[in-house]
């Protein structure tokens, strides 16, 4: 009998073994064959979330792959010392997967090539990258106050993406619960808290670290996916609905969009009031999206986009303008007295150059050496900073 109940512990011992000796060769095999997106957000009570401080993270698309550090702090970029060194000019830069640049290497960043190009003239400088994906604007105010004033900034940049900032300060368009919004009643700030996402430490230690558990997890996403637009309900809605991407540019529109933009609008007043008061010039940069520069990605996202919503069809030119969020953000800039580069033009003035990464809405290197250039030019113009 006791032989009998060693051998079982013994045979299940060895399943054990063998599926522990198989998960490791897969994992290593995905590592090799398939790697996956890094998943390393951790829950931040004020601002939503930050990278998990430590990992290289490992950003996989069509045509690149990236590994890029994140710091102590919780953000990718080198190691950053609080107290500022003398003399130095420090820059902090604030914004979503457009700033955080996962596409591109390190010193690749159109961060770290400012900082360059400010250091070959002469000047004494420093640029952290606070940038963070999927940032809304409130979130990036709030980095700003939380963060990024710890380490005494000389000037702050907060970079807008077109096509996705505006709708995301406002919880009726975005509607994720996890990240923070800040909604006023008159000029008072009302902090909407964001709630905590996590699934559980195994699980959210095993997608931090598992190129297999997150293969398994976005797929099993996509059949949700799948299943919820096989679903009459599903196709009920997309019948009536136009993505909030084209939203964008319609000249009519929920009054949600409104709504929205007044929260905007408040967002940059109440963060030049608080850069201010902290003597810190604020600069804001307006990256355009690709559809914007290139009349065939337009084409091309516009058509696609019409066969899972058949009411696009219904949308002409007439009905288009896609300078309109330009000119809402100029406007905003102008009136809150806040220093603004739009790339739109000088992006339209490149449209024969290559800007975006490949099968990707964000820059590549060649894209974010010119926001550099840009940028510094800007800054020496304007003379930010005493930046001479």
């Amino acid at each position: 009998m006791k032989r009998r109940a060693k051998n079982i512990l013994i045979n299940i011992g060895l399943v054990f073994v063998s599926l522990a000796c198989m998960s490791m060769l897969t994992e290593a095999a995905f590592r090799f064959f398939n790697p996956q997106t890094s998943r390393s957000f951790q829950f931040d009570p004020v601002i939503g979330y930050r990278r998990e401080p430590g990992l290289f993270i490992s950003n996989v698309g069509n045509k690149y792959a990236v590994q890029k550090h994140v710091n102590s702090a919780g953000f990718m970029d080198r190691e950053w010392n609080k107290i500022k060194p003398e003399g130095v000019t420090r820059i902090v830069v604030l914004g979503d997967s457009m700033t955080e640049a996962i596409q591109v290497e390190n010193g690749a960043d159109f961060q770290s090539i400012l900082e360059k190009k400010l250091i070959q003239r002469g000047n004494k400088v420093e640029v952290l990258n606070f940038g963070l994906s999927g940032q809304n604007t409130a979130q990036e105010y709030l980095t700003l106050k939380e963060y990024a004033l710890a380490y005494r900034p000389d000037i702050a940049i907060i970079v807008s993406t077109i096509t996705n900032d505006t709708f995301e300060n406002h919880p009726k368009l975005n509607g994720r619960a996890y990240v923070p919004y800040i909604l006023f009643d008159g000029e008072n700030e009302q902090f909407q808290p964001p709630i905590d996402p996590s699934y559980g430490f195994v699980i959210d230690y095993l997608r931090s670290h598992s190129h297999l558990v997150r293969w398994a997890m976005s797929r099993a996403y996509d059949i949700r996916q799948y299943m919820q637009g096989l679903s009459s309900d599903t196709s009920q809605k997309n019948n009536q609905t136009i993505p909030v991407f084209f939203q964008n540019f319609l000249k009519e529109r929920d009054t949600a969009w409104d709504e929205a933009w007044i929260i905007n609008q408040k967002l940059f007043e109440h963060m030049k009031k608080f850069t201010d008061q902290n003597h810190i010039p604020l600069i804001a940069v307006v990256i355009p999206d690709q559809t914007q520069i290139y009349d065939s990605e337009w084409e091309a996202k516009f058509n696609k986009a019409k066969l899972e919503f058949p009411k696009l069809a219904t949308v002409d030119n007439s009905s288009i303008d896609h300078e309109d969020p330009n000119r809402r953000y100029d406007a905003i800039f102008n009136n809150a007295k806040i220093l603004h580069i739009d790339f739109l033009e000088l992006f339209r003035a490149r449209h024969n150059e290559q800007l975006y990464a490949q099968n990707d809405v964000h820059l590549n290197e060649h894209g974010h050496e010119y926001v550099a250039e840009t940028i510094k030019a800007f800054l020496i113009e304007n003379d930010v900073g005493d930046l001479r």
